[in-house]
């Protein structure tokens, strides 16, 4: 919805909505049926109808028909019903007083009086108010059709709001001293204002809207804002609708700069942002977005960019599947500065990839090119990328009739990685992973799974040892040279023996039973140690393989409850309580140290995990860690969701990390969400506060309250980031109207050091 002055408003007068065409008045009883021709040089046809009561009057200078008492006469296409009316067969004129009807596809027109010449067909309407389907609705002292696609209304009013009988104003109007239609193009209206209820908010000499049912190019609504670093803005757009796969928006964003006097060390110098986003769907499967932003920072004396690309295909040949998500930034603050959506202004993480995959029975290949942007300070991040990988992967499959399960995973890569000035490199790796996996089923509450397979990686570069560099004094720390690493892995568990009993309750209660399961199990895994580790280069999971020689020990405890109500669903996990612990089968190493390792211990913490589900929207998990070398709570965390309403919900997450050997916390966080309905299906909350107990900050808050009317809907966002050394507040207010979008958009914010 677009406007070509300075609003954004849709006047559909001539769009086909769907809607039901009104029911044509029955005749009363006694009704009297009519038919009068029209004449050929008038266009021909006839004038069809009924009437209560019909009388002539016919003389030398006047042939009219007299219709009272109720009646309905279709006029070509158009349809009119009323009191009372004449028709005039000399001059061709159907006249109706009292309440009147005009009905013309699914255009529906009441008034107090009707003109209409059926010769030149056009008509007058006088009082008027209509609907266009059940969307829009309009009023005005008189309706001109000047023809079938054009017409003109007076002092009119239009809104999407439902107009109430006891004649209230609606909820928002445009109001116009004179509007002239053309059904196939736009709207001209003078004089111009919006208002809520009975109150103008925005008075305009002149606008320009279109009222077509496709896509229009245009204008949309300005977007005001104001920040202490950046004064005053104003973002204008321009909306092209190229055909029906394609459309485009353009954007100009003007910045004031920071206000005269003012102590932000932003520049007071004007300076502007340019944008576009071109969305896509060529085909049913195939469908994207690209979004662009440039803009010159006078405080930094530079150009600041953001990119976003989002497209899928999945009607590529050969049934496989394209993805590409790319989003990437100039600089470590730009969302911070210019970002318009407060859930965005604290990104320090972007991942974007591309790929095409295909699946079939229990194999898959995936191709995929992907970019890791990690910001760690504002002159420091890490980019990671794959250009690209080939991934094959065979999930567990039956070896013929053996009782041997083969799996597989494999891939090729070109990697591109910049860690630090001395991290910056490319290379190749290929990476090998099969395993071979046959069952034991000792009992029926005892079981046995075994794995032996390996990992083979070959590296394309490989690191120097610190000694290396510090002779060599090389600028990178990239040896040069090729590695082959072969690792053989192990693993193996055991489920039982394992006990359980079942629990039948009464009828009446919210469940029908339980059944309660003891089961310890016992995992064993085995990595053997690479002896040239310290050469690989880091880049994901599979290079970060240390030596293990560890079995875990756990008990599980759970509870398992049926639900009384069948259509609430089948059986689940209404508690668990697991405690676990780590063994080291290895003498050299050890799971629990000091920082100078004068105190070992081959065994690791104790863990414990507790879930608590009383129903499928509330749950709560309590885990912690007991260091028993140094008799101290390592870890400890709680999490929970509360169900509130029908879609509503409370969330906490807590967390403590503690130092045993120093007992001495170093981390403590806590963070509450909320997300209520308040009036269901319109006042929505949600919340996110995150502070940091440890250090006594409140380091976010983020909220947004969502009011949502019959035909139009408010939004207010805030959002509060905070460091020991900075302060940055934005806000954003959203008004949008139905039927007409984003009406009003204002946002944002304040920054100060601390």
């Amino acid at each position: 919805m677009h406007l070509a002055a300075a609003l954004a408003l849709t006047l559909p007068l001539a769009v086909a909505a769907t809607v039901q065409e009104p029911e044509t008045p029955s005749p009363p009883p006694g009704a009297t049926s009519f038919s009068f021709a029209i004449e050929d040089e008038s266009g021909g046809g006839q004038v069809e109808g009924w009437a209560g009561a019909l009388e002539g009057m016919f003389d030398e200078q006047q042939r009219k028909q007299m219709l009272s008492n109720g009646f309905s006469v279709r006029l070509r296409d158009y349809q009119v019903s009323g009191d009372r009316a004449v028709y005039d067969h000399v001059n061709e004129r159907f006249e109706a007083e009292g309440p009147v009807v005009l009905v013309l596809g699914n255009e529906v027109l009441r008034g107090s009086r009707l003109e209409f010449d059926v010769a030149a067909e056009t008509a007058s309407i006088f009082d008027a108010d209509g609907n266009i389907g059940t969307d829009y609705f309009f009023t005005g002292t008189a309706v001109h059709m000047l023809s079938e696609d054009r017409f003109t209304i007076l002092d009119a009013q239009f809104t999407a709001c439902e107009v109430e009988d006891d004649g209230r104003a609606p909820d928002w109007s445009f109001r116009a001293k004179r509007v002239d239609v053309n059904a196939n193009g736009y709207a001209k209206t003078r004089g111009v204002s919006f208002r809520t209820r009975k109150v103008p908010l925005v008075y305009l000499p002149y606008m320009l809207w279109p009222v077509q049912s496709s896509r229009v190019s245009g204008f949309l609504t300005p977007k005001p804002g104001f920040s202490t670093r950046r004064g005053p803005s104003l973002g204008l757009a321009y909306y092209w609708a190229i055909n029906r796969s394609y459309d485009a928006t353009f954007n100009v964003d003007l910045y004031a700069g920071a206000p005269s006097g003012s102590t932000q060390a932003f520049s007071p110098e004007p300076f502007w942002g340019l944008g576009t986003e071109f969305r896509y769907r060529p085909t049913e499967g195939t469908a994207g977005e690209f979004d662009g932003y440039l803009i010159d920072d006078t405080e930094r004396g530079e150009r600041r960019w953001r990119m976003r690309w989002n497209h899928q295909s999945r009607d590529l040949p050969g049934g496989f599947r394209g993805v590409i998500r790319f989003e990437d930034v100039s600089d470590f603050e730009f969302f911070r500065d210019f970002e318009r959506r407060v859930d965005r202004n604290s990104l320090r993480q972007l991942y974007s990839t591309a790929f095409v995959s295909r699946n079939w029975g229990n194999q898959s290949l995936n191709v995929q090119f992907d970019q890791r942007k990690t910001f760690i300070s504002a002159s420091r991040e890490v980019q990671l990328r794959q250009l690209p990988e080939i991934e094959y992967k065979l999930r567990s499959t039956r070896l013929g009739r053996s009782p041997l399960y083969f799996q597989v995973k494999s891939s090729l890569h070109y990697l591109d990685t910049n860690r630090s000035a001395r991290r910056i490199g490319r290379y190749g790796r290929a990476h090998l992973e099969p395993e071979i996996t046959v069952p034991v089923p000792l009992t029926s509450w005892l079981s046995l799974s075994l794995t032996t397979g390996g990992q083979l990686t070959w590296y394309g570069d490989s690191l120097l040892t610190a000694e290396e560099s510090n002779l060599t004094a090389s600028e990178s720390d990239f040896r040069g040279e090729d590695l082959l690493r072969v690792v053989p892995t192990a693993r193996a568990e055991i489920v039982g023996p394992g006990f359980s009993r079942i629990f039948e309750l009464g009828e009446g209660g919210r469940f029908s039973g339980f059944k309660h399961v003891i089961e310890p199990r016992i995992t064993y895994g085995y990595f053997r140690d690479f002896a040239d580790s310290f050469r690989i280069p880091l880049f994901d999971e599979i290079d970060n393989l240390r030596g293990r020689n560890v079995a875990r020990v756990s008990l599980y405890n759970r509870l398992l409850a049926k639900p009384a109500d069948s259509e609430q669903g089948g059986t689940f996990e209404i508690l668990s309580v697991q405690f676990f612990r780590d063994f080291s089968l290895d003498s050299e190493k050890s799971l629990l140290r000091s920082a100078d390792r004068s105190l070992t211990s081959p065994n690791g913490p104790i863990g414990a995990l507790l879930r608590f589900n009383p129903s499928r929207r509330t749950g709560l998990r309590f885990d912690a860690l007991y260091d028993t070398l140094f008799s101290q709570v390592s870890s400890t965390g709680v999490s929970a969701t509360l169900g509130v309403g029908a879609t509503g919900s409370v969330g906490l997450r807590w967390a403590v990390r503690r130092n045993p050997e120093l007992d001495r916390t170093y981390s403590h966080h806590a963070q509450v969400s909320t997300r209520l309905d308040l009036v269901p299906g319109k006042l929505a909350v949600n919340s996110m506060v995150s502070y940091d107990i440890e250090q006594k900050i409140l380091q976010i808050q983020r909220h947004v309250v969502d009011f949502r009317a019959c035909c139009y809907g408010l939004r207010f966002e805030v959002a509060d980031f905070r460091t020991a050394l900075r302060r940055d507040t934005q806000y954003r207010l959203l008004v949008t109207l139905k039927g007409v979008g984003a009406f009003f958009d204002i946002s944002g914010g304040q920054s100060e050091a601390l």
